[in-house]
């Protein structure tokens, strides 16, 4: 047998790779099991006093304690259900693919009807007022509009179209049309918005810009969003008029 003391003298240090082929050995009845006892003494004195955890086979490793981050201190503010209304159809109160929603200041709902191509107008508990614009090209007509917005100061209805007209229509809050602009400069435009001096500002989804219009429609600035935006499709102004 080779592992025996006398190796010791001649600086071999069993491994613990050898340690276990020689308990296997002993397990399996082998020839060397009547030695048994004086292998099972090498092999006690073969594995040195100083290996600690990270050498035991036996000893699993300890991993880093896992550090999660802190919970984020969000102030959230319980929603109140109030009520539901509207369903899939053409009928009036009803919606094809409903994509944009207003609110008046007395508290008229105005929703973008898109696949209807018109705009609906509901009190505050859900209830149809009246609706405006039908399918087409012609001033007053809609063609997938998908975002409202109401002027504060008049209540004027603002509405944006998607493709293929690609422009800003304004009608009063009764629906009556005013003007339409846009055609010439927007290019996919989605959100809308205005602030407390009346001008309209449009983002626009695919080629990701900003465009502030006055009420007249002349282009006030315009600017790119690119660089911190990916395909906007809302937009609003605070009372510091940050967009």
């Amino acid at each position: 047998m080779a592992y025996t003391q006398g190796d010791n003298s001649y600086g071999h240090q069993t491994s613990p790779l050898e340690i276990l082929e020689n308990l296997s050995l002993l397990a399996t009845g082998s020839s060397m099991a009547n030695s048994g006892s004086d292998m099972l003494t090498t092999i006690t004195n073969s594995v040195p006093l100083t290996m600690g955890p990270t050498a035991s086979l036996a000893t699993p490793v300890p991993s880093a304690p896992i550090v999660y981050p802190p919970k984020a201190q969000i102030r959230r503010q319980k929603m109140i259900y109030h009520c539901k209304f509207g369903e899939f159809g053409i009928l009036e109160g009803q919606f094809t693919e409903p994509s944009g929603v207003a609110v008046t200041e007395d508290n008229e709902i105005i929703v973008a009807d898109t696949n209807n191509h018109r705009i609906q107008v509901f009190d505050k508990e859900g209830n149809f007022k009246f609706q405006f614009g039908e399918v087409g090209k012609r001033d007053g007509q809609l063609l997938y509009p998908n975002r409202v917005a109401v002027v504060a100061s008049s209540g004027d209805i603002v509405v944006t179209e998607r493709s293929p007209t690609h422009q800003v229509q304004i009608f009063t809050k009764f629906g009556h049309f005013i003007r339409k602009f846009g055609a010439d400069i927007l290019q996919h435009p989605r959100g809308v918005t205005t602030d407390c001096w009346g001008r309209i500002i449009v983002v626009e989804c695919k080629v990701m810009r900003v465009v502030i219009f006055d009420m007249m429609g002349n282009v006030l600035n315009k600017f790119s969003c690119s660089r911190y935006l990916e395909f906007p499709n809302g937009v609003v102004v605070n009372d510091q008029m940050e967009i």
